[in-house]
């Protein structure tokens, strides 16, 4: 590792977990303890799960030095955990990551993702390829995500990323530097707030890219335990005690207010104020659409699938 070996980085991983990660915490947790680049601390975190994992964690902390745990009294919910582990990490951090607690990872993708970084100054986020699997194991239909926005400048980057309809949750699984993270201040309580975070990190540098598959998503047994939309089930993990009154208005306008609101807040602080106003103006701008045009056709498209179904299979 001799890219690194000079000045030797401080990285620190967070896995929060809830309910044991449906059976696969200490298979995920290996993954990461088998990492080829093995200077790091792991934080795991249990947000109050109804089964307590300690007895697994308590094993590995056993074993390893690197791991730390916290399982809090009362339940955060997944942005303000998310929120809550950043802020666990020294001031002196220069990588920081989420790790899933389901999931795998390729012995190098901690490796990978810090060269990366290391070679593309300009970079604050770096992900790579991902492949899926289901809850036994086997290879689902999981596409990975390819896009990176390093030879873009700051325009370009925050209207790609504003544009682009699907990925941002692989990208938020990626590895980023801390300094970036504690500018912006962690996770919204928003629906897609991965989306939001990304967005507005885009201001600050670009997203690149390893082309290797190196991380592998399970599909968590949640989505079939708890029915329902993307939106209902993001309500019920970013909401879990109280639900606040904005949640029961459409989420891209209040993500959108959410947005004008801290970009002006930061461009009285020293923030360039076009390129604030040019990322709400654009999250706006792609939000106008999908009412006006997107959601339009999606109902139309539905209703008309429906008609024919009925006409066709009658």
């Amino acid at each position: 590792m001799s890219y690194i070996s000079q000045n030797q980085p401080r990285v620190f991983l967070a896995m929060m977990t809830w309910m044991m990660g449906h059976g696969h915490l200490r298979e995920s947790i290996q993954s990461i303890l088998d990492q080829s680049y093995d200077d790091f601390t792991l934080l795991i975190y249990d947000d109050l799960s109804p089964e307590d994992p300690s007895d697994i964690i308590n094993d590995f902390l056993a074993s390893d030095k690197r791991l730390k745990y916290i399982r809090n009294k009362s339940r955060l919910g997944m942005c303000a955990a998310s929120s809550f582990v950043l802020n666990e990490a020294p001031e002196d951090t220069s990588y920081f990551a989420w790790v899933s607690d389901h999931d795998l990872y390729h012995k190098d993708w901690l490796k990978e993702n810090i060269k990366k970084l290391h070679e593309n100054k300009f970079a604050i986020i770096s992900y790579p390829l991902v492949s899926g699997i289901d809850s036994r194991g086997q290879i689902n239909e999981r596409q990975p995500t390819y896009y990176e926005n390093d030879s873009m400048n700051v325009y370009r980057r925050i209207s790609s990323f504003a544009n682009l309809e699907a990925g941002a949750g692989n990208i938020i699984w990626g590895v980023f530097r801390y300094e970036a993270l504690i500018k912006i201040g962690g996770w919204p309580k928003l629906i897609v707030p991965d989306v939001i975070l990304i967005l507005r990190l885009c201001l600050f540098g670009s997203i690149v890219q390893i082309n290797k598959i190196l991380h592998i998503r399970r599909e968590q047994n949640e989505r079939s335990e708890y029915s329902g939309s993307m939106i209902s089930r993001q309500l019920r993990a970013i909401y879990p005690n109280k639900r606040p009154l904005y949640s029961y208005i459409n989420y891209k306008i209040i993500n959108a207010i959410y947005l004008l609101f801290v970009e002006a807040l930061g461009s009285l602080f020293g923030r360039k104020f076009l390129p604030s106003f040019y990322l709400t103006y654009m999250y706006t701008y792609v939000s106008l659409k999908f009412f006006v045009i997107g959601l339009p056709r999606r109902l139309i498209n539905n209703r008309l699938t429906r008609i024919l179904s009925n006409w066709i299979f009658k």
